[in-house]
Order: structure tokens, then C-alpha cells, then sequence
């Protein structure tokens, strides 16, 4: 595992590195993973899906508890990643109850479909970076049983209506893209997303930190 910058959890754990072949939305245009991966793994499969086992006991070895973001190099849910190693991953997180993990798909169906047991400890996070992936993947969501079930609008790529997933959603992250060629994003849907969070009591984390001169860093 590796300490990390990222505002929202203290370790990336990547037991799967990688992803589909294709993206399949346009939040994918500038994968910093895909980049990454390009630089580490140099060659025409530069992204393919990668078990790495020797890693899926990392978590058990940090015993101060920490929020442990999942696979930020690649998604879990991504068609080579086997349901047999996804289960090995769920199990090292089970026993590993002391972190609280974050696992951030696009893939909602494939993740509905594996019938994972979801403990109080394991967050189910869905990207989503417009109005159209919201409408196809939060529905999906709300079928989730995680305890914690939350969406990373990052990057935020246009205007986004969720007050009808608010009752039930347990936590909101938006952003901007960042690096080479970031798609801009305009204040006001960051200011949408917060306001409406605020009148449902929903806890609302932006990326960058300041929205307004105000820290939006709120948790579940």
C-alpha cells in the first residue's frame, strides 16, 4: 500500500492494477491511471488488468486505522478482474475491520452482481461525471447494500440534478479534472451540488477543499 495525497482517504491499495480495454464514459478521457500506467508499464497492454496477490494482505500489515481507498489505479469491477480474486480482495477487507475502505467502480452492474456482503467498514462509492451517468448508474446503486453508499462526481463535467438520490445517498465528492488537457468545470455546478446536499443533510466533500472561502470537507 502507499501513503497519499489524496484529500479523501490516507492509502491507495491496489491488488488489481488496470482496466478495460475501451472507457466507457467520457469521465475516462484523461484517466490519470491510464497515463500512469503507461509510464510503469511500458508496451501495447500498458493498461490490461493485472492481479497482483503478493498484495492482498497489505491492509492486515497497517494497524493504525486508516481510510483505505480501493484500486486507484484500475477499478475492481472491470470485466479481467476475476469474481474468484474480487472475493479474495472482499475477504482481506473483512478481516482487515479496523480501516474503513472505499470502493470506487463505474461498473455498478458487475458489482451488483457479485452478491458481496458488505460490512459497516466497506463504503460502495460510483463515479458518475454528468446527468446521463447519474440517471444510468445511481439507480444501480441504491440496489447496493453497502451501509455507507456514496458518488464521486469527479470530474465534474456538467450541470447535475441529485435531489432525487439525496434521501439515501450517504456522502457527495465533486471536482474538477486536473492535468493535461483538464476539461474545465464551472463554479456554479460545484455550488448546485453543495446547496442541495446542505438542505438534505447529506455530508459534501470538494476536491480542492475551498468552495466559496468555506472548507467543504464534511465525512460520514
Amino acid at each position: 500500500m502507499n501513503r497519499t495525497e489524496i484529500a479523501t482517504c490516507d492509502y491507495t491499495w491496489n491488488p488489481t492494477v488496470g482496466c478495460d480495454p475501451e472507457p466507457i464514459s467520457p469521465g475516462c478521457q484523461h484517466c490519470y491511471a491510464r497515463a500512469r500506467a503507461s509510464r510503469m508499464y511500458p508496451g501495447p497492454d500498458t493498461f490490461a488488468v493485472r492481479l497482483m496477490p503478493k498484495r492482498l494482505e497489505q491492509p492486515l500489515a497497517v494497524k493504525q486505522p486508516s481510510r483505505i481507498m480501493l484500486c486507484s489505479m484500475g477499478d475492481l469491477f472491470a470485466a479481467n478482474v476475476t469474481p474468484y480474486f474480487r472475493q479474495r480482495v472482499w475477504n482481506t477487507m473483512r478481516q482487515a475491520h479496523w480501516h474503513t475502505f472505499q470502493v470506487f467502480t463505474k461498473r455498478v452492474e458487475t458489482l451488483l452482481g457479485d452478491r458481496l456482503i458488505w460490512h459497516p467498514h466497506i463504503w460502495s462509492i460510483v463515479s458518475i461525471e454528468d446527468q446521463h451517468r447519474a440517471d444510468l448508474r445511481l439507480p444501480l446503486l441504491q440496489q447496493c447494500s453497502a451501509v455507507v453508499r456514496g458518488i464521486s462526481a469527479e470530474p465534474l463535467l456538467g450541470l447535475l440534478d441529485l435531489s432525487p438520490w439525496l434521501p439515501w445517498l450517504d456522502w457527495v465528492i465533486c471536482g474538477p479534472e486536473t492535468g493535461p488537457g483538464a476539461r474545465p468545470m464551472e463554479l456554479d455546478w460545484a455550488r448546485l451540488i453543495r446547496d442541495d446536499c446542505a438542505k438534505a443533510g447529506v455530508p459534501f466533500f470538494y476536491k480542492p477543499g475551498e468552495l466559496d472561502g468555506h472548507r467543504e470537507t464534511q465525512w460520514p
